[in-house]
């Protein structure tokens, strides 16, 4: 369970904005394609080569970062539940609240 931080990819700052302007299916996809360049907002030309490294450690936090979405929500379910079960025992111990 990764509930309270998430290991954050050590990426060049360009690459990390490219990647999140698509979103991890894309990248998933387009980028290991032989011979695919990006073209930056400044003008610098990025080739594969040059991504695919850092494209692994960005897949695996935006990973990390759903997994923990998903395991906060476990959690609020879990907590939920035991607080509806709380006042259940509550009513049915204790009598109906006047």
């Amino acid at each position: 369970m990764r509930v309270l931080r998430i290991k954050k990819a050590n990426i060049d700052p360009k690459v990390r904005e490219y990647f999140e302007q698509g979103n991890a299916e894309t990248m998933r996809v387009s980028i290991p394609g032989e011979g695919f360049s990006v073209t930056t907002d400044d003008g610098t030309v990025l080739h594969e080569r040059e991504l695919r490294p850092h494209l692994r450690s960005w897949l695996k936090e935006q990973h990390d970062r759903a997994e923990r979405k998903q395991d906060w929500s476990l959690i609020m379910e879990i907590m939920i539940t035991a607080l509806v079960a709380i006042e259940l025992l509550m009513c049915v111990f204790c009598g109906r609240p006047k």
